[in-house]
């Protein structure tokens, strides 16, 4: 623009422009400030390089069978008697980290481990644990929450060369349910589930209908199947053979 006198006129900036430049440099700086998607390998290496294994107790669980196991991975919760509830309790005040490392008895494998998220807690609704005949919800301890780690399996033949110190240096696949592990062990054996356990691509939901599922991939392509059937599978033994490389 050109006044009287013939002299430039720097034109004023429109609001509505200046608005619009704000808005767009707000959103370039979200876009820079927003993280970028994770490479699975990269999260693994960095869940294993990070304090998880710090300041860390380690215990093994026994169950008695796959179906509490399933509860637990689908619950994300855990219950045991008095006895081992003051112990997880006691172990999640003193350290940072609480491993629990799972086992069905004689299945000849761990199923996963997962952390301790939270003390024992009595203010969370039934869990439908299957118990053996003449033990009830009474004679366990409150409801424990649970971060799963892990939630494939390892063979004990994966881990025996890994003895307890802290169980008359037993190998660590033996011990009583709650039996504490020594930490070099107990990490060792941890970091044993991403090297030689199966791959960890079973993901706990709830379906529509309130049942229990889980989405499995097998042959590259993901199915949803009740968990019950994974029990029954995990029980008579049958292998489903993924993309995992022998």
């Amino acid at each position: 623009m050109i006044d009287e006198k013939g002299m430039m006129i720097k034109r004023p900036i429109s609001p509505i422009v200046f608005g619009k430049k704000a808005e767009k440099q707000k959103a370039d700086e979200a876009k820079l400030a927003s993280p970028k998607p994770k490479d699975s390998k990269k999260s693994t290496k960095s869940l294993l390089n990070s304090k998880l294994f710090r300041n860390t107790r380690y215990f093994i669980i026994k169950s008695n069978n796959y179906e509490n196991v399933d509860i637990a991975k689908n619950r994300s919760v855990w219950s045991t008697p008095p006895v081992n509830e003051r112990k997880l309790n006691k172990a999640y005040y003193d350290c940072d980290n609480v491993l629990l490392v799972f086992s069905v008895r004689e299945s000849g494998k761990f199923q996963g481990f997962a952390r301790l998220d939270s003390e024992s807690r009595h203010d969370l609704g039934p869990v439908p644990w299957v118990l053996p005949p003449g033990l009830s919800a009474r004679h366990l301890g409150g409801v424990f929450k649970l971060r799963w780690i892990h939630s494939g399996e390892l063979s004990f033949g994966k881990v025996a060369h890994l003895k307890n110190p802290w169980n008359e240096h037993k190998p660590v696949k033996i011990g009583r349910d709650c039996q504490e592990v020594e930490p070099m062990v107990g990490e060792e054996l941890c970091r044993l589930f991403f090297k030689e356990g199966t791959d960890n691509t079973t993901s706990y939901t709830m379906s529509s209908s309130g049942g229990a599922t889980a989405a499995v991939e097998t042959m590259g392509a993901v199915r949803e199947v009740p968990v019950a059937w994974l029990t029954v599978i995990s029980s008579i033994s049958i292998i489903i053979i993924t993309n995992r490389q022998p």
